[in-house]
């Protein structure tokens, strides 16, 4: 179950996973939609770790729709190596809000991962 404790490495697993040539959306991929069924339908015990990276990007996917800025603040949080005022520069807002965005979008994938996986 994933929770603020390991959000963070969950998401560097996802980070891992979508550079591997997984899927990296903004919208849903044909890979996605031919797999969404197998998402809604999994019990706990059959989730592996692909599975679980792919709700995550579908959670982050799902809020880029009605928080872009959240989503693109969480993408560029993980596995970067630049201050966190440097990437708020980067998409343009104030590092409170960086920093609060981020925040959002790790408690939006916690919780829709959760629904779906756990």
């Amino acid at each position: 179950m994933l929770d603020l404790n390991n959000i963070d490495e969950w998401l560097e697993r996802w980070a891992a996973w979508c550079l591997a040539g997984n899927i990296r959306l903004p919208g849903m991929t044909s890979n996605a939609l031919v797999n969404k069924d197998k998402v809604k339908q999994r019990s706990f015990v059959d989730w592996s770790v692909d599975d679980v990276e792919f709700a995550i990007e579908q959670a982050v996917a799902s809020l880029a729709k009605v928080d872009v800025l959240a989503a693109e603040a969480l993408r560029l949080d993980v596995r970067s190596s630049i201050r966190q005022s440097e990437r708020a520069l980067i998409i343009k807002c104030s590092l409170s809000t960086y920093k609060r965005k981020v925040k959002k979008a790790k408690l939006v994938v916690i919780d829709e991962v959760n629904r779906k996986c756990f």
